[in-house]
């Protein structure tokens, strides 16, 4: 059984997605034409945001929103310890330097009474990183942030479909940013990603800093160019259609899952959350014995993350600094796949894999 079962979805939806390919080969229009602003419309209605800006992928959406808001080098901007190598990227090449705030055990993300005595005047925004579809409370956040004079721009790349007190995530801060990579709950067929926001201002800005038609030298300097095609608007716009049912039944497996095993420690959605399972993740002092036990037996496993960022940037002065939760959770976090085109045989298989695993470790 595998981590992901893209395949399964594209047969799923074969003949709408190869309908979709083909009006925009026809049209001969493969960048920045009228699919790519219809997904935009669309994607923004599903979220509750007023502007969508897509672009190439998740990781230009965070880099790209740093620097519509002036951010680069010599202002710090804080964010978690644990998450994707890619967040940490996006944030350095922006030129910001990002300062780790450890995490909470029981969910995964920022540990909020940490956030004062991570400030500085050089402090110029906060990056909450809604973890495995999971989310920050943001109501905390944005306090924080309006206290302090920071940005909030929040990274949900994991968490298309995860609602906080029935508002979508990635609509609390000033930017929220997406991605679309294959795994994720709105999966492309490659990178892609979008930034989300209710400023006029800055979604004209985006566009123009994206490189579309529009060309300004003082823009270009502090920009890349990072685009979606007209072929990936194509695939979205069909996906959203089913994007609700795709979360729905991730979310009951998940719930099936954590039922049926008690006796696992999953990760605890916070009070208001609404997650989407991007997976499904818990704690483990056998790991290593459990992703062994569970191939030999059909299941693959994944790990996000067996590391932690500051580890990641020697140039950083906190590489050296010691994040106990973080490090801990890197070492012992593990994820089962709530994937949407899992059968039910093979839910109840994996739960009862999962089962004799722990019934083997307690004999």
């Amino acid at each position: 059984m595998k981590f992901f079962h893209l395949e399964r979805e594209f047969f799923r939806y074969k003949p709408e997605y190869l309908a979709a390919i083909e009006k925009v080969l026809d049209s001969g229009l493969y960048l920045e034409g009228k699919l790519l602003d219809q997904f935009e419309q669309v994607f923004a209605h599903y979220t509750g945001a007023k502007y969508v800006v897509a672009l190439g992928s998740g990781a230009d959406a965070l880099t790209m929103a740093l620097m519509a808001c002036d951010i680069g080098p010599g202002d710090e901007v804080v964010t978690t310890n644990f998450a994707p190598a890619a967040h940490l990227y996006a944030i350095t090449r922006s030129g910001a330097r990002p300062i780790f705030v450890d995490i909470d055990p029981h969910t995964g993300m920022m540990d909020y009474s940490l956030l004062e005595r991570s400030i500085t005047p050089f402090t110029r925004a906060i990056v909450p990183f809604h973890f495995h579809g999971y989310c920050e409370d943001m109501k905390q956040i944005n306090d924080f942030a309006r206290a302090h004079g920071l940005i909030v721009i929040e990274n949900a790349w994991q968490a298309i479909g995860t609602f906080f007190n029935g508002r979508h995530v990635g609509t609390f801060g000033r930017m929220g940013v997406f991605s679309f990579y294959p795994t994720t709950t709105l999966g492309g067929f490659g990178d892609s990603g979008a930034i989300a926001t209710d400023d006029k201002d800055l979604h004209e800005l985006l566009k123009k800093m994206r490189h579309s038609e529009h060309f300004d030298t003082q823009i270009a300097r502090k920009t890349f160019i990072s685009r979606m095609s007209e072929i990936q608007a194509s695939f979205l716009l069909v996906k959203m259609r089913y994007l609700r049912d795709l979360v729905y039944r991730r979310q009951k497996i998940a719930h099936k899952i954590t039922e049926r095993l008690p006796e696992v420690n999953f990760l605890v959605p916070r009070q208001g959350c609404e997650p989407n399972y991007y997976v499904l993740s818990f704690l483990s002092d056998r790991r290593e014995q459990m992703i062994k036990y569970l191939d030999e037996h059909g299941l693959h496993l994944n790990v996000y993350y067996p590391y932690v960022l500051n580890k990641l940037d020697k140039s950083n002065p906190l590489y050296y600094k010691q994040y106990p939760v973080s490090q801990d959770f890197s070492r012992r976090i593990i994820s089962l796949p709530p994937c949407a085109e899992l059968s039910s045989f093979e839910v109840d298989k994996l739960i009862d894999m999962v089962k004799s695993f722990y019934d083997e470790q307690q004999a």
